[in-house]
């Protein structure tokens, strides 16, 4: 339940990440998103100092049909989502990725309080090569987030329960 009310000056960053794994025909014969070359770290949005920004929501597919993907799970994929610089994991939990959703519930308050800061996200998981996946390579799983970013002082200062004058330089005229 959200306990803030989002400001209407809130930004919608809207966010088309792309998840791939080659056919690695090499060692096990499977796609593994966690394979060295392959796309399995994704940057969603840079992040603003002293910003909050809540992920609303994700929506999910893939180049392939959702029952090919099922039947294709070797280890299941799980999406971690993580601040950049520190590594501070953003959402309390691993998203397990057995469906492909339309809009998945995963809201997370994220603050920002230093600059060159970016919102990431990881995928891990094996997919073998099932009749259905011959030809296919490479699988890629496509994941969008709705991300709202509040920089406002009023805002800040509500969600952090803080007075953030020390986190503002004041402007000289």
């Amino acid at each position: 339940m959200i306990t803030h009310v989002i400001p209407h000056n809130a930004r919608y960053l809207p966010t088309i990440t792309t998840f791939s794994a080659v056919f690695n025909t090499v060692s096990s014969g499977v796609y593994d998103f966690n394979s060295p070359g392959n796309k399995s770290v994704v940057v969603l949005s840079p992040m603003d100092t002293n910003s909050i920004y809540l992920i609303g929501g994700m929506q999910s597919g893939a180049n392939i049909a959702q029952e090919e993907f099922l039947a294709a799970i070797r280890t299941t994929p799980l999406l971690t989502l993580r601040k950049q610089q520190n590594n501070e994991i953003v959402y309390a939990s691993k998203i397990p990725l057995v469906l492909f959703s339309q809009d998945k519930d995963i809201t997370a308050f994220v603050h920002s309080n230093k600059g060159n800061d970016a919102l990431v996200a990881d995928l891990t998981g094996v997919l073998a090569q099932t009749q259905y996946l011959l030809g296919i390579s490479p699988v890629s799983i496509y994941i969008t987030f709705d991300i709202f970013a509040m920089d406002s002082r009023d805002f800040n200062e509500s969600f952090r329960g803080v007075s953030t004058d020390s986190l503002y330089t004041p402007v000289r005229k």
